[in-house]
């Protein structure tokens, strides 16, 4: 099992060129979660 902070990640449910979004779960509400990649600014070129 995955966690991010209290939340269990159930699965993702998108992806793009900016980060993902998650599906997750705690004391049993679901919640999406936007998680964003961060490159440095030489990678960007």
């Amino acid at each position: 099992m995955k966690f991010i902070g209290d939340y269990q990640i159930l699965r993702e449910i998108g992806k793009g060129a900016f980060g993902r979004v998650l599906l997750a779960e705690k004391d049993g509400h679901q919640v999406a979660i936007k998680e964003t990649l961060t490159r440095s600014r030489t990678a960007l070129k």
